[in-house]
């Protein structure tokens, strides 16, 4: 299975940066609250969901070091699966 990434435009902005040779992207996705994802070069290694934004960063911050400030609004890009 491999994951595409589509830029798409939403109402909720996405938030990225990056830290110690790692990508981080904070993606909302409507009705179910927002996804943390963590690449390694073009590779997503991990995704977690939060509540709301401010949870996913204050866990950004707990699981990987990301403080608060270093958060930059990005494109929301949709994550997709193929077969």
């Amino acid at each position: 299975m491999h994951i595409r990434a589509e830029h798409v435009r939403t109402a909720r902005p996405a938030s990225q940066t990056e830290l110690d040779g790692r990508r981080f992207v904070i993606e909302p996705d409507a009705g179910v609250g927002y996804y943390v994802y963590v690449f390694d070069g073009a590779r997503c290694t991990h995704d977690f969901l939060q509540d709301s934004l401010r949870q996913a960063k204050e866990f950004a911050f707990e699981e990987f070091g990301v403080p608060e400030d270093a958060w930059r609004e990005a494109i929301p890009t949709i994550l997709t699966r193929s077969r």
